[in-house]
């Protein structure tokens, strides 16, 4: 219905006119394309065609030609039976495929049968030879056939050979198909039916009445396999599966046998339909059935792994079933190890591991008892084959639990037999028995074995004697003491056991024993334990003894020392509850001991003699000392509180004994330790009383110079300390927190002896006098002795002030090298600041500063104050300075310099004044070592002053002050570079002010204004007025109003004031922008119709300040009107360029309409002419509006003619379809090709990159352009067009015929695009073409190059790469078809051509278009405007 659709070309914009002519014709159809009539044009066709793909369509019974139809290499080949037959004749085999072949069967036969048999489309009578061993078809190595209907029948081999061992004939070859090894035959239907072979063993040979497949034979659901033999011998097999065949069954009918050596498998999932039997013969498998279904009887000789199996199955002795379904019954002489058998199985002689059964199982037949080791037979019935158990016995053992005999097993676990050894008796590690049969014997210990186990046959278990116990050796242990009632076993191991005094037994774990808890009378024995393969051994016996105690005495040789005596060599002793430790001699020295320490001393055990019970000695201590030290001095004191029978010594000296109670005096001491100790006697020695004698580190005093006179102070002081000049020897106490009214000088001060501490070292001290006063911002005063050091400290704090306290001399360049970010002030106090005076080393006076940190220079004093040096002042870094106050006040200051004041040339310093007497240069420069250019001036008496540039004179002054020489005159403007003897005052004005409008437009008057701000508000005022730098001469307001016709650009005015001699200016920038152009708009013509001339769309506008232009697009601009030709409305675009003071205008549209002309359409008639073989004309009435077609008719039949207008008419697709029915309208309707196999693969060379890869509407217009060449009939030859198709719009942009093949007319078409479309073309347009010898030619690629174009190739024999221009040149081809047998020239043919593009781009409207014709489509997606009259765009 879609096609229908599409193909209804007048659809909702077309107006039908119809013009019928009735006459009498034929209905006949022309024949399919490639059709086939004969065996011998089949032939000819698969041998000489040039064609990689070929499809051909039978039209009748075809028969024997001379030899077979052959599928050469590389070929692929579509050969529709189309319900005829390929009849053989028994002549030869009908088919050898060496390539690719497809059999279709899409008709009925000759007689109208349909394909319920061979009549009805068939490969037939076909006969194997020796070099092709198959009746039918013949697949040769690397072929491949398809069939998807038909039937092969009737075909036979009765091919033989000598087999030269054995001298018999050997039968081979197929009735049906013979599949080579790398072959390959698919059968999605189609049938196989009544193929034979000629053989008498069948077992012996490879042959089959159907199939031999050596290589893959695949069959769909719709396939029939029936009856491969003759019914004389009816084991030869229907197909015949090599040992390489791969034999693959999805669903489909085999009724005639099956013989496998290769492998049968299924792809596809089994469906649930009970008439689809699969396998309906019978199966001998020699290979590996993999899936499929069988319904015929299986025999299999090696394996099954998978399949659905509905008839009896035999599995023989060496073959094997992994997997599967079984509903019918199974013989097994062979292995069963997986599957699911819901049928009887017969296990005769085989064995089952594993699988489900729901059926019935008998496991004996003929008394031959098969073998059951595993699988699920929960649902089975197992009617025989039952196993037995018999254990045996040996001597020595008994069964504790458990039948000896036991009967009915089948795959089930019989119950364990649990057999125990008798009372001396073990079963060794070793215990011989073998697993028979599933069952087995475990040793569980040495005293007991079972039996258990799955049997899967009978068994029998008999079962070695027990083995007897022997006695264990008796034990040889050795007792060692170790203690008054400890001791070690040794020569024992872990098998053995101890007991004390007839006591429990304890086992002995390792190769010795520690005994505690003994004593002189003890008993221990020993046993050896015999455990599972022995008994136990004698028992050892052992008596113990123990020594003597010792009488030791103890005498105490110091406060932790001592002697033991009474010992000997045979005895130790013990500190508290340390270790024991020999006595080596007869005394023993004791160390580390103290009050109330336990001496214990024991006599030492030999073997079985214990060591004797301890001897306690517990120690007491005389009483410690409580002496007293009492310090005198810096190196002397007195010890007291000692008595007669102590010592002392100082830190590690000698003991001094201590003859009397008195006390005692030291000299010659500094910080030490007394230590003092009392005799013991009998007791140890007391301890040590130390006393530790301290020497103070000197102390840490501060002083604070003289301000004035003797008013120095000692600070940081206590009344522990005392002080001295250094001039006496008598010490002063300290009484307070300091000592004050000192005189300039050096001092001593000290700590005082007290108690244990020595008097301390003495400090020195020296008050001096200060050179400066630090105030910080919170009124904090501190005093410094050096002016560097104040100045210092007031970088560090922020509005700090340093005061001189007397005149002072610096080091040049050492007043702070820190610079800091704080500012603050030095106050000079009326003294002099000055480096020191040297003709060697002259110096600057530096200050330090950062960050714009300002340092202030004041004078607070009445007096003046002088900064002097032999060369400058300087500030260095990115300081500033500033002299004296912004009154005035405070700045009474002389510079004596020798050079200059300024800051440092490198850095970015300033300097401020506001008052003091300069004598000496102050130098506002930038150049490299003459100081930076920012100096600002509010005051201040100057000897010289100097500038270089870019530094100016007048850049130095604050706003609102000037320069006054010593005559009392104003210094205006001054253009030099220096003066000399200047002063800096406030001027008479102040400030100046000049304001205008900072941007105005062409053709307006702005207004300019100065103010002055005047110090003498009565002062009289002058005013001139400059353009740039020329003098407006009749400009002296302090108004100025500026002239209309400036024009457009940048513009400077100054404005000169004078008021009481001085003389000041200031200037103010102006812009004139441009104005905007004034436009009459151009007005649109009405009621234009088409006339096939140019008309004029618009009537022109005017631009005041500009030219008026016009354009159809937007962006092609002209100075002329816009005229348009054919009906359709336009877009007329206008806008105005402006001249050197207008701004251009906005570009605006309009549109422009040009009607269709009306037509007058004919009435339609009843013309009828009668047939006489002459052409026949009918007459309508010339009009260039509409196309007549089909008005010329030889033949008779009725004729419609026809012609599409647009006429603004609106219609839906039903009524469309209503007319063209009333009418009987037909619009031809391309039959796409059913048989086509698009299966080559892509070839590179001199062919370009496929950039489009079907993308062909995506990139819009202009983006994808199609090309290629099509064949046209023309008077029993052809002629040739080539065409350039836009893939987007569907345009027709080139096109080019001619009489030959030759490249040029192609080279035509791409110069005719460039030509007539190059404008619209960009460098990323595509221009894409098959792989033609005329696309890859050197001449094609240099003009597609050199026209900026990109080329892009279709694959290789891949039409649907160009598919819009395929379908174009069909659709062109049908609608001329009526047209093209009157063809009688080249040129007739051209103009139909020409007349056929001409309706194809303007007037064919297509429904994917929007419902437009091509050209009407392109100016739609371009400028978004439908074509009058017609429907809005469907939303798709």
């Amino acid at each position: 219905m879609k096609k229908r659709f599409l193909s209804i070309l007048a659809t909702l914009c077309l107006c039908l006119t119809l013009l019928p002519a009735t006459a009498m014709a034929d209905d006949n159809l022309e024949p399919p394309p490639n059709t086939i009539s004969s065996w011998v044009a089949l032939q000819t066709q698969l041998e000489d065609s040039t064609e990689e793909v070929i499809d051909a369509t039978l039209t009748r019974d075809i028969e024997w030609g001379g030899s077979s139809l052959t599928i050469p290499k590389g070929k692929n080949v579509t050969i529709d039976l189309n319900g005829c037959k390929i009849d053989a004749q028994n002549q030869g085999t009908a088919i050898q495929v060496y390539g690719t072949l497809t059999i279709n069967n899409s008709g009925k036969s000759e007689s109208g049968m349909p394909d319920t048999g061979p009549a009805g489309g068939a490969i037939m009578n076909g006969t194997a030879t020796s070099d092709s061993p198959a009746g039918g078809i013949y697949i040769a190595p690397g072929g491949q056939v398809t069939m998807n209907g038909g039937w092969i029948a009737l075909c036979t081999t009765s091919l033989s050979k000598e087999n030269t061992s054995s001298g018999s004939t050997e039968y081979y070859g197929s009735g049906g198909v013979y599949i080579s090894e790398n072959a390959s035959f698919t059968m999605n239907s189609g049938f196989i039916q009544d193929c034979t072979t000629e053989v008498t063993k069948p077992s012996n040979h490879i042959t089959a009445g159907g199939v031999v497949n050596n290589g893959t034979f695949t069959i769909g659901t719709f396939v029939n396999i029936t009856y491969g033999y003759q019914s004389t011998i009816p084991q030869v097999p229907s197909v015949y599966n090599c040992e390489n065949g791969i034999f693959t069954s999805n669903s489909g009918f085999v009724f005639g046998n099956i013989a496998n050596k290769g492998t049968i498998q299924r792809t596809t999932p089994i469906p649930n339909d009970a008439n689809i039997k699969g396998f309906a013969g019978t199966v001998t498998n020699r290979g590996s059935i993999t899936g499929g279904k069988f319904s015929g009887t299986v025999t299999n000789n090696n394996l099954i792994s998978g399949g659905t199996f509905l008839g009896t199955v035999s599995n023989g002795t060496d073959a094997t079933i992994s997997n599967g379904t079984f509903s019918s019954e199974v013989t097994n002489k062979g292995s069963i190890t997986g599957g699911t058998f819901s049928g009887t199985v017969k296990n005769s002689q085989g064995t089952i591991t594993n699988g489900t059964f729901t059926g019935t199982v008998e496991n004996k037949n003929n008394r031959m008892l098969g073998r059951i080791s595993g699988g699920d037979f929960s649902k089975a019935h197992i009617t025989n084959g039952k196993y037995t158990v018999d254990v045996t016995i040996g001597q020595n053992m008994t069964i504790r639990s458990g039948d000896a005999k036991q009967i009915g097993l089948i795959v089930q676990n019989m119950t364990p037999v649990v057999v125990t050894a008798d009372n001396g008796y073990y079963f060794p590690v070793d215990y011989p028995v073998d697993e028979k049969d599933g069952v087995k014997v475990t040793r569980n210990s040495a005293s007991q074995v079972t039996v258990s186990g799955m049997p899967c046959f009978n068994v029998d278990i008999t079962l070695p004697a027990a083995t007897a116990k022997t006695q264990a050796a008796a034990p040889s242990a050795v007792f060692t003491a170790t203690g008054s009632d400890t001791g070690t076993l040794s020569n024992v191991d872990s098998g053995m056991q101890y007991r004390l005094d007839g006591g429990n037994w304890t086992d002995i774990n390792g190769p010795s024993a520690e005994l505690t808890g003994l004593t002189s009378s003890t008993e221990i024995q020993i046993i050896k334990k015999g455990g599972a393969t022995a008994t136990d051994s004698a028992i050892q016996t052992i008596k113990l003894t123990q020594a003597a105690t010792p009488t030791a005495s103890f005498a105490a040789t110091g406060t932790n020392t001592g002697t033991l005596t009474g010992v000997s060599s045979d005895m130790q002793y013990q500190i508290g509850s340390g270790a024991w430790n020999d006595i080596s001699e007869n005394s023993a020295d004791l160390t580390e001991l103290t009050n109330g320490t336990v001496i214990r001393v024991r006599t030492k055990g030999t073997g079985t003699t214990l060591f004797s019970q301890p001897q306690d000695i517990t120690l007491e201590q005389a009483e410690k000392p409580t002496a007293a030290f009492t310090a005198t001095d810096a190196n002397t004191g007195t010890l007291s509180g000692v008595t007669t029978g102590m010592k002392y010594r100082i830190d590690n000296g000698e003991w001094i004994a201590i003859s009397s109670n008195d006390a005692i005096s030291l000299t010659n001491l500094s910080a030490c330790t007394i230590s003092v100790m009392r005799n013991g006697g009998e007791k140890l020695d007391s301890e040590t009383q130390t006393i530790q004698v301290t020497k103070p580190n000197a102390p840490a005093a501060s002083a604070q110079n003289c301000i004035n006179g003797n008013d120095g102070k000692l600070t940081g002081v206590n009344d522990t300390m005392e002080y001295r000049h250094t001039d006496t020897a008598a010490w002063i106490a300290v009484t307070g927190s300091e000592v004050a009214d000192l005189a300039a000088g050096s001092y001593e001060v000290r700590y005082k002896a007290s108690g244990n501490a020595l008097a301390s070292a003495p400090q020195t001290v020296t008050i001096g006098s200060y050179a400066a006063q630090l105030t910080k911002a919170d009124n904090r005063v501190s005093y410094y002795d050096s002016l560097i050091d104040a100045v210092k400290a007031a970088k560090d704090n922020s509005g700090s002030t340093v005061k001189l306290l007397q005149n002072i001399k610096v080091e040049a360049y050492s007043l702070g090298n820190e610079g800091r970010k704080n500012p603050f002030t030095i106050d000079l106090n009326g003294k002099t600041l000055s480096t020191d005076i040297s003709d060697e080393t002259p110096g600057n006076v530096v200050f330090y500063l950062y960050n714009n940190a300002p340092l202030t220079l004041i004078n607070s004093a009445s007096t003046q104050a002088v900064i002097q040096s032999q060369r400058a002042f300087h500030i260095q870094y990115s300081g500033s300075v500033i002299i004296g106050k912004p009154d005035g006040s405070d700045s009474n200051i002389k510079f004596e310099l020798s050079t200059m004041l300024a800051t440092s040339s490198e850095n970015t310093g300033s300097i401020t004044i506001y008052g003091g007497t300069f004598e000496c240069p102050v130098n506002v420069s930038t150049t490299a070592n003459a100081g930076v250019s920012k100096v600002t001036l509010y005051g201040g008496t100057f000897s010289t002053i100097g500038a270089a540039a870019p530094a100016t004179l007048v850049g130095t002054l604050a706003d609102g002050y000037a320069y006054k020489d010593n005559t009392d005159n104003w210094v205006n403007n001054p253009n030099g570079n220096s003066l000399t003897e200047v002063t800096v005052q406030k001027a008479p004005v102040q400030k100046l002010s000049v304001t205008a409008p900072a941007e105005t437009v062409y053709g307006q008057s702005v207004s300019i204004t100065a103010t002055p701000t005047l110090l003498n508000s009565s002062s009289e005022v002058s005013y001139k007025w400059y353009q740039g730098n020329t003098e407006i001469t009749d400009a002296n307001e302090s108004v100025y109003n500026t002239a209309v016709g400036l024009h457009a650009g940048s513009y400077t005015f100054r404005c000169e004031v004078r008021c009481d001699g001085y003389v000041t200016s200031k200037s103010v920038a102006l812009k004139v922008s441009k104005a905007d152009c004034q436009i009459t708009s151009p007005t649109t013509r009405e009621n234009l119709v088409y006339t096939g001339e140019e008309q004029a769309l618009i009537t022109a506008g005017k631009a005041d300040g500009g030219t008026m232009q016009y354009s159809l697009n937007g962006t092609d601009w002209q100075d002329t009107v816009p005229v348009g030709t054919n009906a359709g409305t336009y877009t007329v675009w206008y806008q105005a360029i402006g001249d050197g003071n207008h701004n251009d205008s906005e570009p605006t549209s309009v549109s422009v309409t040009i009607a269709r002309q009306p037509v007058n359409v004919p009435e339609p008639d009843a013309t009828v002419f009668t047939y006489d073989g002459e052409k026949k004309t009918y007459t309508i009435a010339a009009n260039d509006n509409y196309t007549v077609a089909n008005a010329e008719q030889t033949n008779a039949g009725t004729y419609t003619v026809m012609r599409l207008l647009h006429m603004g008419i609106r219609m839906n697709v039903k009524k469309i379809r209503r007319l063209m029915r009333k009418y009987k309208l037909t619009c031809p309707i391309r039959k796409p090709n059913p048989y086509r196999r698009l299966q080559r693969s892509i070839r590179m060379g001199s062919a370009a990159e496929n950039l489009v890869n079907r993308e062909f509407e995506s990139h819009g217009p202009r983006a994808i352009l199609l090309t290629d060449i099509t064949y046209i009939p023309l008077c029993g030859r052809f002629c040739y067009l080539s065409t350039i198709l836009d893939a987007c719009t569907k345009q027709v942009l080139a096109y080019a015929m001619s009489e030959s093949l030759e490249v040029d007319f192609v080279l035509e078409t791409v110069q005719l695009l460039v030509k007539h479309h190059g404008i619209s073309l960009s460098k990323e347009t595509v221009i894409h073409s098959d792989q033609g010898t005329h696309y890859t030619s050197l001449k094609f690629i240099q003009l597609v190059e050199n026209s900026a174009l990109r080329r892009s190739m279709s694959r290789r024999g891949n039409c649907w790469d160009n598919a819009p221009q395929e379908s174009f040149f069909g659709h062109m081809k049908d609608e001329l078809a009526s047209e093209i047998p009157g063809w009688t020239s080249f040129e007739a043919a051209k103009a139909s051509i020409d007349r056929w593009m001409d309706y194809y781009n303007n007037d064919r409207c297509q429904w994917d278009l929007a419902k437009l014709s091509p050209n009407e489509y392109y100016h739609y997606i371009t400028t978004g405007e439908y074509p009058a009259g017609m429907l809005p765009l469907w939303v798709k």
